[in-house]
Parts: structure tokens; C-alpha cells; sequence
């Protein structure tokens, strides 16, 4: 049996589309409202509808996405899908076989209760036992002769009914507009006999004619009035040929019979689209209304000129949809949501019927309504068009929630708050060499008006004496501390903030701007000002440039922060310049850069392409399968952000895409070297690395290969293979852009893929649809305006907030800041596939998942899916009426599918995808710069992320694949253990460092029901995070534990909020409590005596990493885990 979620929006999007029979059985209280025309098109905008929504999302997305969940190859996804199509059609046809046996029994029936009631009743009976009327009866002597003329003549006669008219309607020929010459006047058809016309003419032959005048039929009493020759006679002549409404009176319940089962499959449809996806079921229901408009006509304007009763044509034509909900009631019966091969099987089978019932059914009958095809066919493009706009509209998905954009306002803000923006920049300007860290200033600024309540006073005065500081302290703290965080959320429900730290990342931005001609349309003054701050800003003490914010200073960052000066107009005997530049030349000179410097150099035209290593686009066109061997050097199995950046760098460097060489770039070679350009060999430039930059050297084996490559690269270059690789470089490239919207998965990728789009074709679309999307990846802070690492960390920071404050049990005071929050998680989960084929395109699945960011970005990580379903489950047990409806179970088991996936065979989890490869193919990682960056490695964080959201889904759906997932967490549980280090520490891979990396493992052992009383593995991690503990009652530590491994303390006395909030919620989460109080409150009181009176905490060194060695920002992390530690200290130690 189908489960609960969207069943109820299912069953309402059934009876939805049923009802519309009513609308087109309402005509009876509007008749000259009937066209042929409309109604024509109606149908045929309905069948497009349908075919189009069948080939693009049911059959090839549903079903076969279906079938790929339940382990099912492409190949065999493909053969099953098909093989339930042709099944849906035959079964279907089958079913109309039975609907015509059951008319032709009906109408058999008809004629014999014709002939008796002709034979009953006197020659001037002509109204009662009458079939459909159109302007009188027609005597019985004269049928005979009327039926043979008007079968030889092939003409629709609306002066002639019964058998005549009958077999007029079948011939196909409609309305007057229709008739063959025999048929020009009534003369011609009716051969002169004024029995003809029927009685209403009173033997005027002529009222037959062009001339005619209205003619009043009656049946019972009831009169009508019918124009002929007008829209409504024409209509009323079509709805004779219609099988489901030739005299219902008559056919009784054999007739009402059909007409159920016709719908029944509608009814199938429209349920099974909806419960799969509620865009796909509102598409079908959509396009099925739209068909029983014109069956409740159908249906109600013969009854009703049967009857002259439009109440009873009104109920008789609403009823005929109420079969749907039939179809609807057997597709939940029989529907196991849980196996998604039935969900295969049934998409694969509706998808037969849908596409029967609209080239059988709709088409045909949108055609007998405009035989010469005036506006049927164009009404089917158009409806495939319209469906192709709403799916495409689906594309921008959520209407861009959670995009954070900076735009310049000139008048923004008042004379004070524009004085006091001034007052942060030099303040930050001042201090930077001390605080390299910008504190997201402006952002609170612009937010001090959304505050709902406080800042509301703490009480620290017990604080230094020592021991658990008290309930009201901390609790106020909590309510100050949330109710300031709550003031920065945006009005989406996401938190926005500072996620900038590496300084290589504008620079090539800028880089790619200069290159294709945009840079002055696109920045605009204010933006480039702001970049050049920036830059000022984040120079070090010795005129270098660090790798990121606060890292020593290397080529990388100071080659290409100086080249970005120069292009953003900064003049270079400015001191900044003067003293960059004698960085470089100091220590040899540009070419001493990284190999992503080398390339971002060569671009630009200020370094040779003979001066790097190769990157032949050729790497694309080896064989991915396993069994060829070299299939697993193959870029599809490289870690994603990997292969997503060396993508669009081996296309550019295929083509030598360079800038067209200007003045500035001519200054740049003269500038950027120590000796002239001309001189310098280049051949053994490529091996260049400055000792400074220089974390990850090349093994041999790497020397090797690119010397091999390099001697091949004349060969390639302009070959017909070359071409062959670029073309698939560039498939490759544009499947990523559209199915990001244009974001792409990173910075470094987006501002390459846009430059491989201009060096396809500078005038292309999707060159221009890349530079609307740069503005995502840009923020601006006191310190300047940046190039984010990400377009933001939104869904991440916006899933913790929500598990931390309803940690703090304030639920009810902010319930709406829950609520928002809850509404940003539904529309960010991923609820589509991404483009298929995905094995294709070397793509995981992602229905169901949650992006780190934002929908629009949409490439779903597994530590991501796994907090936004921890999040989402932590709101399921509140009141919806406080924090909104819970996300629907079926999209929960989605998410859930998607983990499951996630898992290696080792039992870890990494980020984005499986690993694909061998952790040995790193020794062919060039970025000489970062490590860890060829194969997708598993993480303590992705890890153990994966088991608490499992063992908590686990608690709120016991029932739902149990086994499976209890296997999943043994088998985690155990990997987990299997890296925790020696000293009781974990390494954390994307924040700072051990005491992150510490917490998770911790969380992840007290999920499966460990702590420090039962498992080692708990009393050796309190153990490690205990003796690093500072005199203060924090934890301190820097980022340099990243890069060198090894678990280094912050420079002096204060510890940072962040670590220490890391380390007392791995201490709660084992249980710490129980063995001793003090640690813990200590740590409490380090944390309160840090927060701010407005309720926010400082901006500290850096929090976050990304392999290896370079280090991010994550502004958040300083509301979020101080609250977080305190609100869970407040339960469990305080016992609040």
C-alpha cells in the first residue's frame, strides 16, 4: 500500500482534473457559448500537453530513474521501461476494445427501442422517443430515401436526423462549411421532399438554406433555440458522432459503464505523476482536465436537448469524471512506494496510456471538430511548447531562493549608517595585519533593523569565580544569542554570510573578464573598488600574497593578485604594486608559480602555453570501463571538483585560448619577470614551483609522464582527434552549465567554463547567460569585496541553525525563525535528476538530496543531504503549526536512497559521489598546491554525518528498508573507528581541525548508542580533547593543524568560540556529564564570557579548510556552535 506524504495532494490533483467534466457540462447553462474551435483546440493543446510530459519526464525520467534506484543498469532501465510502455498501450487498447463491444451492445439496444417506439406511436409524434434534435423529426416513410441520398451525397445535414444523420456523422463531415456540392441546397440532399426539415419548417424547403431561420426543437415541453449554420449547430452535429453520448437516456447503464472504465486509467496516471512528484502529477492533471472539458459537453448538450432539462445534462455530464478517482483509489492500493522497481513498472506502464489515450482518443477527437485541421495541429505544438516552458521554468526551480547578491545603492542607507560603514573599513584597514579575518560588519549593519526582540542582558558577574555558571545566565545568553542570530536571517529562511578566504579565486575571475572584453560592462566602479580594497587589505607584511586570507605569503597568491591590480587600473609604481612585485622577482620571478598560476598566466598572454604541463582535453576520449585498465585513469572517476576544473582547463589549454595581446598585457611581461621575456625557457618553467607554494611535489612518475606528454602535444594540436576532444570537452562543459543554472559546481570551474564558452563563440548564449551568475559567487565586507569559495554555504549553516536552536529549547519564542528556516530546507532539497543519461555525464544520483548552497547550484553532497535530513526530521516532531508542515516521508526516503548510495565498499562515505578510482592515482596530482584532490576520499565528517542522519531517520521510520540501513551502520560504525588516530582524535578534512573532526566522530558514536561509560573509542577521543583544553576553559587551535597534520595551538591566551563550542559538544554527546562536571563547565563559562552584549560572538581566525591547505570562511559557525554547545549544556548538564 502507497504510504502517507503526498497522498492527499495526489488524490486532490484526481479529483481535481475529474471535475472538470463539470466545467464543460456547465455549456448547458451557456449554449451559444459552444465552438467547434475551441474546443478543437482544447483538446489538441491537451494532447501535446500529454505526449510531451510522457517522453520528457515520465518515460525517460521517472520510470527509468525508477529502475535505475532499484540497481538496474541503463541498459535493462531502458529495456524495462519500454517493455512497460508498449504494455500501457496494449493494455489500453484492449480496454477500448471492450468500451466499443459495450457501444455496439448499446446501440444495438438504441434501434431496437427505436423501432418499437415507431411502431407505437401515431405519425405526428414527432418529439418524444426522438434521437438528438436539431431542427425537427423526420417522418419514418421518408428515412429510407433521405439516409441513401445523403450516404451517396457524403454531406452532414442539419435539416436531417436519425438514421440519415448518423451516417452522415461517420462519414466525418462537419457543419456546413464541409458539405459537397450535392449537399449546396436542400433541394439537392432532401430531393425536393419538405418532410425533410422536419416539422419546424412547416414544408418550407428553403429553411434549409443558407436563409434558414431559427428552429425550436422540443422534447417534453422543453424549447431551444438553435441558429444552424452557427458554432453551437456545428457542435451539436459532432457530438452525435461521439460514442459515449448518443442517447444516453436510452443506453442507460451500459453506457455509464464505459465511460467509467475510459476514465479509470486518467485517474492511474494523474495519481501515480502525483505521488512521484507533485510538478509532474499537476502537469498530467493539468492536460487530463483539459480533455474532460470537452467530454462533459459531450456528454451534457445531447441529454440536455434529449431531456430539455440542463440540470440533468449538468449532473450527467459532471458524473463521467467522477471515475478518476477510481483509477487514483487502485493506484494507492496496489502502489509499494518502498520498492522503486513497482514505481518503474507503473511509470513505464501509465506512460503507455497516456500517449494512447492522446493520439486514440484526443487527437481524433479534436479532429472531427476541425476536420481541416485549422488550429488542431498548431494547438498540440503549443501545448508541448507550454509544457516545455513549465518544465524549463522548473529549471530556475525555486525562484533563485537563497541567491545573496550585493548591488551598489548610492542613496542606500542614512548620513550616519554611511559614516559608520566608513568607520568599520578603516578600522579593519588599520588592524589588518593583526585581524586578517573581516568580521561580516556590513551585512549586521544592513541587518540591525530586522531584530524582532532584545539585545536582552546577561549577568556575568559569577562567572570568573568558577564552577557551573547559573540556569538564568546561560538561558538569557541563549535567548540574547538567538535572538541577534535571528535578526541575520534572510527573508527565505537561509542565513547569509562571508564564505570568502582564498585569495587565487578573484583573479581569475578578473582574469576572464579582461580576456573576453566584458570587465568595464560588467564590474562596475564600485565593485572594482571594492576588489581593489580587498586586495590592499589582504597583503601581507613582506608585499606577498597568501594562498588565502591569513596563510604566509606564496607565488600563486601574489603573482596573480598583482596581475588582477594592474587589470582592475591600479598604476605599478603604486606602493602595493612596487611591493609585490619585489616579492616576485625576488624569488625568480612569475614563471616560479603553480601550474593553475602558469594557466591562468598563459591565458591572459603574460606566459608562455610551451610553459606548461600538458593538459590534453584527449584524456576525455579514453575508455571508462574498469575492465580496459587504463579505464581507471579515466577524468569520470576523478574526485568531481577535480575533474571540473582540469574539464575547461584542458579545452583552453586545447585550443591556447589567449587574450588578444593590449598595452597592459604587452607592461605585464616586462613587469612580472626579473629578466626579459624573450629569454626565458620555458621547457623548464614547466617544473618551476616556488619552495613557498610548493605543498604537494611531483613523484617522478609525474615528470615522466608530462615529458612523454609534452613531446606528443605538436602531434595533437590541430589534429582531427584534437577536435574530436574538444567536442567533448564541450558537451561536457555545457551540461554542467545548464544543469547548475549557470552557477557550476565552484569558482574556479565557473570562471573557466564561461571562458571556454567565449572561446567557442563569443556571441554565444551561453556565454552570456555565465556573467549574471558571477555576482553569486561575490560578497562584500569591510575588508572589501571577495570571491567566494562557493555561491554560499547556505543549506549547510541554514540545517545546523535549525538543529542548534531547537537545541536550546526556545522553541516557542522563535518559532517563526524556525519556520523560515523549515521552508528554505523544503525548497532547497534536490527534487529532480539531474540531465540524463547521467552515467553519461559521469553524475551521481541527486533526487532527494540537499546541495551545500542552493538549489539553483543543486550538486548534492552527502554531509549536506545529511544534516538537511537531520534538520528536517528535528522539525517533523514540532507543531506545524509553529514551524510548518513537515517535508513529505516520500522525499525523506528519496534523501535516504541518495546516503544509502553514498557508501564506499570500506563503509566511509565521501563528499559528492563513490570513489571511483585508486587513492594511488594522487601521484599524478599537478596542483603542486593542494592535497588529496584526485579521487573522492572518505571523510569523519561525511561519515559520520551519514550514520546520525540514518539512525535518526531510523527513529522516525522504523519500517522503511530497517535491514538495509542497519547493515549500512555497522559497516560505518566500523570504518569510523578504524581512522580514529592513536591519541584518540580524528582529522578533520573541512574544518579547523582535530577538535571538528573530534566532535563528528564523537556524534556519530553516541548515535549508534556509544559513550564514554561502553567504548573505548568515546574515553579515548574525551581523553585527547581534555589535555588540549586551555587555562580559560576553551580550545584553541589553528589552522595549521590542517596542513601540517599535527594538532597546533593558537597564538595567545584567548581561545576561540568555535573550538571550544566543537569540543563540549563532543564531550556532551558520549556523555561526559556523568564522569565530570567541571571540564564542561568551564568550557560554558569560556563561552559566555566571549559573547558580545548584542548577543553575537567575534570573528576569530579562520574556521574552515578545504584539502589540505587552503582555508575558508565560515561566518556563521560563530552564531551557530556557540549556541548549539550551550543550549545542549543547558539540558543535559544544567538539567533545564
Amino acid at each position: 500500500m502507497a504510504s502517507s506524504g503526498n497522498v492527499g495532494a495526489a488524490f486532490a490533483m484526481v479529483v481535481g482534473a475529474g471535475a472538470a467534466s463539470s466545467i464543460g457540462a456547465a455549456v448547458v447553462f451557456c449554449v451559444h457559448l459552444a465552438s467547434p474551435r475551441l474546443l478543437a483546440s482544447s483538446l489538441g493543446f491537451a494532447a501535446g500537453v500529454m505526449i510531451y510530459v510522457v517522453f520528457s519526464e515520465i518515460l525517460n525520467v521517472d520510470a527509468m530513474g525508477s529502475f535505475r534506484k532499484a540497481s538496474l543498469s541503463d541498459a535493462w532501465s531502458y529495456r524495462l521501461a519500454t517493455a512497460c510502455f508498449f504494455g500501457g498501450v496494449l493494455a489500453t487498447a484492449l480496454l477500448d476494445v471492450v468500451v466499443h463491444r459495450i457501444m455496439l451492445l448499446a446501440a444495438k439496444h438504441q434501434r431496437r427501442h427505436k423501432r418499437t417506439s415507431s411502431q407505437g406511436s401515431s405519425d405526428d409524434d414527432g418529439s418524444e422517443g426522438a434521437g438528438l434534435m436539431m431542427q425537427g423529426a423526420v417522418s419514418s416513410d421518408a428515412l429510407p430515401a433521405i439516409a441513401e441520398e445523403c450516404q451517396r451525397c457524403g454531406c452532414i445535414t442539419k435539416s436531417c436526423s436519425g438514421k440519415c444523420g448518423a451516417q452522415d456523422v461517420e462519414m466525418g463531415n462537419v457543419g456546413a462549411a464541409s458539405r459537397p456540392a450535392c449537399c449546396s441546397s436542400p433541394e439537392a440532399c432532401c430531393r425536393g421532399n419538405p418532410n425533410c426539415c422536419g416539422a419546424c419548417c412547416d414544408g418550407d424547403v428553403n429553411c434549409c438554406g443558407p436563409t434558414a431561420l431559427p428552429c425550436s426543437t422540443g422534447a417534453g415541453g422543453a424549447s431551444v433555440d438553435v441558429l444552424p449554420g452557427t458554432a453551437t449547430a456545428e457542435v451539436l452535429a459532432v457530438l452525435q458522432s461521439d460514442p459515449h453520448t448518443q442517447d444516453l437516456l436510452r443506453m442507460g447503464i451500459l453506457t455509464g459503464c464505459a465511460i467509467a472504465i475510459h476514465n479509470i486509467p486518467e485517474g492511474l496516471a494523474t495519481f501515480v505523476g502525483a505521488m512521484n512528484d507533485t510538478k509532474a502529477g499537476g502537469s498530467i492533471a493539468a492536460a487530463i482536465a483539459i480533455h474532460n472539458i470537452p467530454e462533459g459537453i459531450c456528454v451534457a448538450m445531447p441529454i440536455y436537448y434529449a431531456t430539455g432539462s440542463k440540470l440533468k445534462g449538468f449532473m450527467w455530464g459532471s458524473l463521467t469524471g467522477f471515475a478518476e478517482p477510481l483509477g487514483g483509489l487502485l493506484g494507492y492500493l496496489v502502489l509499494d512506494q518502498e520498492e522503486p522497481l513497482s514505481f518503474g513498472i507503473v511509470f513505464g506502464f501509465v506512460a503507455g496510456i497516456m500517449v494512447f489515450v492522446s493520439f486514440k482518443e484526443l487527437l481524433p477527437s479534436a479532429f472531427r471538430f476541425d476536420a481541416a485541421d485549422a488550429v488542431v495541429s498548431t494547438s498540440v505544438l503549443i501545448g508541448m511548447a507550454v509544457m516545455a516552458l513549465s518544465l524549463m521554468l522548473f529549471t530556475f526551480l525555486n525562484g533563485n531562493i537563497g541567491r545573496q547578491t550585493w548591488v551598489y545603492d548610492a542613496d542606500a542607507g542614512s548620513s550616519e549608517e554611511r559614516a559608520r560603514v566608513d568607520e568599520l573599513r578603516s578600522e579593519f584597514a588599520a588592524n589588518r595585519l593583526l585581524q586578517k579575518h573581516s568580521a561580516d560588519e556590513l551585512l549586521r549593519l544592513q541587518s540591525e533593523g530586522n531584530r524582532r526582540s532584545g539585545p536582552f542582558p546577561v549577568n556575568k558577574s559569577g562567572l570568573a569565580a568558577g564552577g557551573a555558571p547559573g540556569a538564568a545566565t546561560v538561558a538569557a545568553a541563549l535567548e540574547n544569542g538567538v535572538s541577534f542570530y535571528e535578526g541575520l536571517q534572510a527573508d527565505d529562511g537561509h542565513w547569509p554570510g562571508d564564505y570568502g578566504g582564498p585569495m587565487f579565486l578573484m583573479p581569475g575571475m578578473i582574469i576572464t573578464l579582461y580576456t573576453t572584453g566584458v570587465l568595464d560592462s560588467v564590474l562596475s566602479p564600485q565593485h572594482k573598488a571594492e576588489m581593489v580594497r580587498y586586495l590592499r587589505n589582504h597583503q601581507n607584511a613582506d608585499g606577498g600574497y597568501g594562498l588565502h586570507i591569513e596563510g604566509s605569503s606564496t607565488m600563486f597568491g601574489t603573482a596573480l593578485s598583482y596581475v588582477a591590480l594592474r587589470l582592475l587600473g591600479q598604476d605599478p609604481d603604486d606602493r602595493t604594486l612596487v611591493a609585490a612585485r619585489a616579492w616576485i622577482h625576488a624569488r625568480g620571478g612569475a614563471h616560479h608559480i603553480t601550474s593553475w598560476g602558469k594557466f591562468w598566466l598563459a591565458v591572459l598572454g603574460v606566459y608562455s602555453w610551451q610553459g606548461l604541463n600538458p593538459m590534453p582535453p584527449e584524456m576525455w576520449l579514453l575508455p571508462y570501463a574498469s575492465w580496459t585498465g587504463i579505464g581507471w585513469l579515466h577524468p569520470g572517476r576523478f574526485w568531481c571538483h577535480c575533474r571540473m576544473v582540469y574539464l575547461p582547463m584542458s579545452y583552453v589549454y586545447g585550443v591556447r585560448g589567449t587574450c588578444k595581446q593590449t598595452p597592459l598585457t604587452a607592461a605585464l611581461r616586462e613587469e612580472l619577470y626579473p629578466l626579459p621575456y624573450s629569454e626565458i625557457n620555458w621547457n623548464k618553467a614547466r617544473n618551476y614551483c616556488a619552495p613557498e607554494d610548493l605543498y604537494y611535489p611531483h613523484p617522478i612518475i609525474q615528470d615522466v609522464l608530462w615529458w612523454t606528454l609534452y613531446q606528443a602535444e605538436p602531434l595533437l594540436l590541430g589534429s582531427r582527434l584534437r577536435k574530436k576532444a574538444l567536442a567533448e570537452c564541450l558537451k561536457h562543459i555545457h551540461y554542467e552549465d545548464e544543469n547548475t543554472r549557470y552557477v557550476d559546481i565552484g569558482p574556479v570551474n565557473k570562471v573557466i567554463n564561461m571562458l571556454a564558452c567565449w572561446f567557442e563563440d563569443p556571441s554565444s548564449q551561453a556565454f552570456k547567460k555565465h556573467i549574471p551568475r558571477l555576482f553569486d559567487y561575490l560578497w562584500v565586507a569591510e575588508d572589501g569585496m571577495k570571491m567566494q569559495g562557493y555561491n554560499g554555504s547556505q543549506l549547510w549553516d541554514t540545517a545546523f541553525a535549525a538543529q542548534a536552536i531547537v537545541a536550546t529549547g526556545l522553541v516557542d519564542r522563535f518559532s517563526e525563525c524556525l519556520k523560515r528556516a523549515h521552508s528554505y530546507l523544503e525548497q532547497t532539497q534536490v527534487v529532480e535528476e539531474a540531465q540524463q543519461p547521467l552515467g553519461e555525464y559521469y553524475r551521481h544520483i541527486s533526487k532527494g538530496a540537499w546541495p551545500f548552497s542552493t538549489r539553483d547550484h543543486g550538486w548534492p553532497i552527502s554531509d549536506c543531504s545529511s544534516e538537511g535530513l537531520k534538520a528536517a526530521l528535528v522539525l517533523a516532531k514540532l507543531d506545524s503549526k509553529l514551524v510548518g508542515p513537515p517535508i513529505p516521508a516520500e522525499r525523506l526516503y528519496d534523501c535516504v536512497t541518495v546516503v544509502l548510495s553514498y557508501q564506499n565498499g570500506d563503509g566511509g562515505w565521501g563528499t559528492y559521489e563513490n570513489k571511483r578510482s585508486f587513492e594511488m592515482l594522487e601521484v599524478i596530482n599537478p596542483s603542486e598546491t593542494f592535497g588529496e584532490i584526485v579521487v573522492d576520499y572518505n571523510h569523519v565528517e561525511c561519515s559520520s554525518a551519514c550514520i546520525t542522519a540514518l539512525v535518526a531517520f531510523k527513529a522516525a521510520h522504523p519500517t522503511h528498508r530497517a535491514a538495509e540501513i542497519e547493515r549500512t551502520l555497522k559497516r560505518g560504525v566500523k570504518y569510523l573507528k578504524s581512522i580514529q588516530r592513536p591519541d584518540g582524535s580524528w582529522y578533520g578534512n573541512w574544518g579547523v581541525c582535530f577538535t571538528y573532526g573530534t566532535w563528528f566522530g564523537c556524534e556519530a558514536l553516541a548515535a549508534v548508542g556509544e559513550s564514554y561509560a561502553s567504548s573505548a573509542s568515546a574515553r579515548s577521543a574525551c581523553a585527547f580533547l581534555l589535555q588540549k583544553q586551555r587555562s580559560d576553559g576553551g580550545w584553541g587551535e589553528s589552522y595549521l593543524s590542517c596542513q601540517n597534520k599535527v594538532y597546533s595551538q593558537l597564538e595567545g591566551e584567548t581561545s576561540h568560540a568555535v573550538n571550544t563550542a566543537w569540543a563540549l559538544l563532543a564531550l556532551l554527546a558520549v556523555g561526559y556529564e556523568a564522569v565530570d562536571c567541571k571540564p564542561l563547565h568551564a568550557a560554558a563559562r569560556c563561552l559566555l564570557q566571549l559573547q558580545q552584549d548584542s548577543g553575537d560572538w567575534p570573528q576569530q581566525h579562520i574556521s574552515g579548510v578545504f584539502n589540505r591547505n587552503c582555508m575558508i570562511t565560515y561566518a556563521n559557525y560563530r552564531n551557530i556552535f556557540p549556541i548549539w554547545a550551550l543550549g545542549v549544556y543547558r539540558s543535559k548538564v544544567l538539567k533545564q
